[in-house]
């Protein structure tokens, strides 16, 4: 999708997010292949520890699942209450019950694909490119080991996301010109936003401590409808229940909550983690000016005023 300029438009500035304004994302990709390589490495550890739990002999296979599991979506549930994102807690939920086909599939699994992936040969190949650059404490044998396959999964999905993560930031593009706030994403769908200086307000600038240090930070335009705000919520309940001398138990509860509007938007609706905020934000609160009514006004005056003074001098000719 192209950008459309107007009439006697020009682009002041292009812009797209910073490489650390989106650090988090690289980190969640990199945690599902660090738990995927910390499996391979200790799993002799885990089995080991989950062997003195009640009934883990009888059921060692089982808990270790549980313990695998867990790493995967206790995060992702914590990461989409947090970012308010539940695709992650899907891709949590999606990678454990793949993970769970290949723990007790594995046979299956490995020999039909073992004339590709797993002879020899590709085997020897990999494992002398890995340990040729990263010397890991594991032996080849363990490393690549049939049973391994959920682990494999976790550090191919990892690293897929980690060269896919960076696409995803150069997919946001934020054009500035001499009329309006141009947003494009681009990802896998096309998505294009508009936004006219005289609709904007006011500009909050949110920096974080790698933002600080790296200049980059976060331009959240908001408008007088609201667009660019969220709120936060704080809900805290009381109650209390207990049985009549004669009659049915009667429950009692209290509850009270209060919110504030702080500006939030996401990346597509600000310019999410642009290099140099300031000099960005005094380009757009120029433009910005120019529409204020005073200085309309002002410009206008200026104008006739310069048109008289030419009508005189063609009178005084």
């Amino acid at each position: 999708m192209s950008i459309s300029l107007l009439e006697n438009e020009k682009i002041l500035k292009m812009t797209c997010p910073h490489p650390l304004s989106m650090l988090h994302i690289y980190l969640n990709w990199l945690y599902i292949a660090c738990v995927g390589i910390a499996f391979i490495a200790m799993r002799g550890h885990v089995e080991e520890w989950i062997y003195y739990l009640p009934l883990g002999e009888k059921f060692s296979t089982q808990l270790f699942f549980c313990v695998w599991a867990g790493c995967l979506l206790l995060p992702s549930l914590i990461l989409s209450f947090y970012r308010i994102n539940w695709s992650w807690l899907g891709l949590g939920l999606l990678l454990s019950i793949l993970g769970g086909v290949f723990t007790y599939h594995h046979h299956q699994i490995a020999a039909s694909i073992k004339g590709f992936i797993y002879s020899s040969y590709y085997i020897h190949s990999v494992a002398a490119f890995i340990y040729s650059y990263f010397p890991l404490p594991i032996a080849s044998e363990q490393l690549f080991a049939e049973k391994e396959l959920a682990n494999h999964m976790l550090m191919i999905v990892g690293f897929i996301g980690l060269c896919t993560s960076n696409s995803y930031r150069k997919s946001h593009k934020y054009y500035l010109t001499n009329r309006r706030i141009l947003v494009h994403f681009g990802f896998i769908s096309v998505k294009q936003r508009d936004t006219m200086y005289s609709k904007v307000d006011d500009m909050i600038i949110q920096q974080g401590v790698l933002g600080r240090i790296f200049d980059f930070g976060t331009i959240i335009p908001i408008s007088a409808s609201g667009m660019g705000t969220g709120s936060d919520h704080a809900f805290a309940a009381m109650g209390i229940e207990g049985k009549l001398p004669m009659g049915p138990t009667m429950t009692v509860s209290v509850g009270g909550g209060r919110s504030v509007t702080i500006p939030r938007a996401p990346s597509f609706y600000s310019l999410y983690g642009v290099a140099d905020p300031e000099e960005t934000k005094k380009i757009m609160l120029k433009e910005m000016e120019q529409r204020e009514y005073g200085h309309t006004r002002r410009r206008k005056i200026a104008e006739m005023e310069k048109q008289l003074e030419s009508m005189k001098e063609e009178y005084n000719q």
